[in-house]
């Protein structure tokens, strides 16, 4: 069960990386199924405890939180596909995803800015 569920966190998150380098937003009716099923699957192969699994939609929460606070400078789609990957990933998993996700893009962002490709303030 736990591949089944790892491959489709994988269909999510390949499927929404792919719509946001397109069209700079996410599909709520894909976060809505995706959640859903990961909940659904949660049910009924439970292999997390509920504080892990709170703990993990938790995070995107904040960013959702982090998303109004800051006027949008991290998208309320980040918060969204985080909140999802949590029901996956749980806290901690979350936690590295963010992580490995935040120093990725501050990678791509220098690379930009070193080939004056991009601006200390150009969007991600």
């Amino acid at each position: 069960m736990e591949k089944i569920r790892a491959i489709i966190f994988l269909i999510f998150i390949l499927l929404e990386g792919i719509r946001d380098l397109h069209k700079r937003k996410i599909s709520l009716v894909s976060v809505s199924a995706f959640g859903s099923l990961g909940i659904l699957l949660q049910c009924t192969h439970w292999s997390e405890n509920w504080m892990n699994l709170l703990g993990g939609i938790g995070v995107g929460a904040a960013v959702l939180l982090l998303a109004k606070i800051t006027k949008e400078k991290i998208g309320y789609g980040d918060g969204w596909v985080l909140m999802v990957s949590g029901i996956y990933l749980g806290f901690y998993g979350n936690l590295v995803l963010l992580a490995y996700s935040l120093m990725a893009t501050s990678a791509v962002a220098i690379l930009l800015i070193v080939l004056k490709k991009a601006k200390k303030n150009t969007e991600l």
